[in-house]
């Protein structure tokens, strides 16, 4: 092999090494890209469950105000309708005893 054959395939050679040099270097700069992406995303997912977290605490409260006050409203319409029943049975016994 000649000399300038061997320089040929030589410098053909340092180009084609150069060209996936550069393409690795453009891969790992996407590569990184994706990366901070997914970190960046990620981040958002925690404060989405955060915040979700927060919502199902907020709900928790609420639901159990409401169960109160049904508990409470249902102690009040017993109340009532017993203090009707009772006025019922009065009338009756006053009615029944006269």
């Amino acid at each position: 092999m000649s000399k300038a054959e061997h320089n040929y395939i030589h410098s053909n050679l340092q180009r084609k090494i150069d060209e996936t040099e550069a393409q690795l270097n453009g891969l790992g700069q996407r590569l990184t890209k994706v990366e901070q992406e997914i970190a960046r995303m990620q981040e958002r997912d925690q404060a989405q469950w955060h915040m979700i977290a927060k919502l199902e605490a907020k709900i928790d409260i609420v639901l159990t105000k409401i169960e109160d006050i049904t508990k409470k409203s249902v102690r009040i319409w017993e109340a009532v309708f017993l203090t009707f029943l009772g006025g019922l049975v009065g009338v009756l016994i006053r009615n029944v005893f006269k």
